[in-house]
């Protein structure tokens, strides 16, 4: 699968949380896990649907769609909102430690994976990214080995004339091109496909490889 690491290890995770949840809950009655019946008759309905949950927000994020991310985002707000009722209603230590693991798994995957989603997630423009000062330069540019050209770019991607073949927003490509008198070799992400080409986002930008290439940017857009 190529796609961020991050996002598919969050998107398992989420999918893997209702047997966590069954397994916590076992252990915290006493009743063994074997007795599926027990245990999710001593639960309510809203701790039911928000176990089940959990599997659809994990499919949305694995198939890198729109719907998962904000769903991922409803679900966490919700799942804290209802571990707080919880330890407001029933002060004890099975649900402080059940808030606070809930709110630092949240926070964890909406960290980790923040820059990852945003472009498959949030900016699927047909033109590159409409936020960004976008440059509109036409130079070669190598894209997982294959040699294209760009159409624009900006300090957070760049638009290229590239038939991606099977690939789908979300998966991590390789980039090469020189500009502005630099070179550059960095990671980045599929963000859009469309009739006339490819939005492609950067990852794991350094602060001197942004740098370099903001500069980069400068210089082409003086030239042209």
């Amino acid at each position: 699968m190529k796609m961020p690491r991050s996002l598919l290890i969050s998107g398992l995770i989420l999918l893997l949380l209702p047997l966590f949840n069954y397994l916590a809950v076992s252990y915290h009655l006493l009743i063994p896990p074997q007795y599926p019946i027990k245990i999710l008759s001593r639960l309510n309905l809203i701790e039911l649907a928000l176990m089940v949950l959990a599997i659809p927000v994990g499919i949305g994020l694995l198939r890198v769609k729109r719907w998962g991310w904000y769903s991922f985002l409803v679900f966490g707000v919700l799942l804290i909102l209802y571990n707080i009722y919880a330890l407001s209603t029933a002060v004890s230590r099975y649900n402080l430690v059940a808030l606070l693991e809930t709110c630092a798994a949240i926070a964890a995957i909406f960290v980790f994976v923040r820059r990852d989603i945003a472009a498959p997630y949030l900016r699927m423009y047909p033109r590159g990214w409409r936020f960004q000062r976008r440059v509109p330069v036409e130079f070669p540019v190598r894209v997982e080995g294959q040699s294209v050209v760009m159409r624009d770019a900006s300090d957070r991607g760049v638009y290229v004339a590239w038939d991606a073949g099977r690939l789908s927003p979300g998966a991590s490509l390789k980039l090469q091109f020189d500009l502005g008198g630099e070179s550059f070799a960095l990671d980045a992400g599929l963000v859009r496909i469309d009739a006339d080409g490819c939005g492609i986002a950067f990852r794991n930008l350094s602060r001197s490889d942004a740098r370099r290439l903001r500069s980069a940017l400068q210089g082409a857009s003086a030239a042209a």
